[in-house]
């Protein structure tokens, strides 16, 4: 489904938005994005995507990375990003992301984080939703304070890899009164560009 004013290209090869267009995956069979609905070409893809199929959505390879300047709606099933990038550049960091259900199984999120009204608690705000399977492997990127005192806003990207099997620590680490001798293989990776 598309929402928004919507306009074909001369030649056919992609779909262009206007203003606040949205594109919208909610089949009842898996869907995989192309380049005709989610062009890359600037001013042209939708601002908003949203997420509403219980068997998911995936960017084929064929799909590089994408902006989008409004919001990524998660709402039922999960998004596969392969192995591009998914960047959630609102100026308003709260209305990036409306977060229900489902997880990004790959590929890597990047979320644009301004100066100000920045999150302090583990909020859908502050919230990289990644997943496998039924396990949530969500990171949390917040801050001591709502507003940076020094620097400049910018983009924090997470890509999470779900490895399979843990890892002996050794030596073991005391935290608590509990000695933890083992640790997961899946990792994440941070980048923070300019921020």
């Amino acid at each position: 489904t598309m929402i928004g004013k919507i306009t074909p290209n001369e030649d056919s090869s992609y779909v262009s938005y206007q203003g606040a267009g949205t594109l919208i995956y909610n089949g009842s069979l898996g869907q995989n994005v192309t380049k005709t609905e989610f062009t890359s070409i600037a001013g042209s893809a939708p601002a908003n995507l949203t997420i509403n199929n219980p068997l998911g959505v995936t960017f084929p390879p064929a799909i590089p990375s994408r902006t989008l300047p409004g919001a990524l709606s998660m709402l039922l099933g999960n998004l596969a990003l392969g192995t591009d990038t998914l960047s959630l550049t609102n100026g308003t960091l709260v209305n990036q992301l409306n977060y229900s259900s489902g997880y990004i199984t790959s590929g890597t999120l990047g979320r644009s984080y301004p100066t100000s009204a920045l999150p302090t608690t583990a909020v859908t705000k502050s919230q990289f939703p990644f997943g496998s399977g039924v396990n949530n492997r969500s990171l949390y990127v917040f801050f001591s304070n709502t507003s940076l005192v020094g620097g400049t806003g910018g983009m924090i990207y997470v890509t999470h890899t779900p490895v399979v099997g843990v890892a002996t620590i050794s030596p073991a680490v005391a935290d608590n009164g509990i000695n933890l001798d083992k640790r997961t293989k899946t990792f994440w990776k941070v980048t923070t560009g300019t921020f």
